[in-house]
């Protein structure tokens, strides 16, 4: 019901626009005409009222031909955007077995793409591998963005993100990060050794020796994040970036 409104008043908007231009056009039209008459002294000359009604009407077309195309790709916009929320709800409801948690996780996932360099999809998907992973709603959210900060710090978007999404899911299922698990970090440009060995308080070479648990990783990320840690304010820098 609220998308349907949202849907709806964004369309009054859309149409309310473009009705302004047809207006300009018509009022563009009538002073066409009236020059027209002025030029040929009243006389109502054939010729130039053709051409004034010619480009009148070329200018009344052209808008209303605009109205229809923004209409036309505003509406398969909103179906495909309303039908990939659908998606989302059924995905997250499956995980959650809760319509209502299914909901307000979107809800939240909805709210970090609108405040993160981040697409709303690439969000879904990580939040939903680690719940999938047997991570908890909130848990998923805080871990993602966490992983979201550190890569934002680092120069990545979306697409790192999702890829980065899939190995954290991979180490949740496991329980602990094998040393491929641990070099995607690096690939992705996260210096992970020196994270964990600040977060551990340890050396960058006792940190190679261990083995490096799901928390040990996600504790380095929410370190890393706040303030005082190597990605600071990641997120919200690379937001404020064209």
């Amino acid at each position: 019901m609220a998308d349907n409104i949202v849907i709806t008043a964004e369309l009054k908007d859309l149409v309310s626009g473009h009705l302004k231009d047809i207006t300009a056009q018509v009022n563009k039209l009538e002073g066409s005409l009236s020059n027209v008459g002025k030029s040929s002294g009243g006389s109502g000359s054939s010729g130039g009222g053709l051409m004034g009604s010619v480009l009148g009407a070329n200018l009344l077309t052209g808008a209303i031909s605009r109205v229809g195309g923004a209409i036309k790709d505003f509406a398969v916009d909103s179906v495909q955007s309303y039908m990939k929320n659908e998606m989302y709800e059924a995905r997250l409801t499956t995980l959650l077995h809760s319509r209502e948690g299914a909901l307000r996780a979107l809800n939240q996932i909805t709210q970090d793409a609108a405040l993160t360099p981040f697409d709303k999809e690439s969000l879904v998907q990580g939040n939903s591998m680690l719940i999938g992973a047997g991570e908890s709603a909130q848990g998923a959210r805080k871990s993602i963005m966490d992983l979201g900060n550190a890569i934002s710090a680092t120069g990545g978007g979306s697409d790192e993100l999702s890829r980065m999404s899939v190995n954290l899911a991979q180490i949740k299922s496991i329980g602990k990060a094998s040393a491929l698990d641990v070099k995607q970090f690096m690939y992705a440009n996260i210096p992970i050794y020196d994270m964990l060995a600040k977060s551990m308080h340890k050396t960058a070479k006792e940190v190679k020796g261990m083995d490096i648990s799901y928390q040990d990783l996600t504790k380095a990320l929410s370190d890393a994040r706040k303030e005082g840690g190597m990605f600071y304010q990641g997120l919200e820098n690379a937001n404020k970036t064209l």
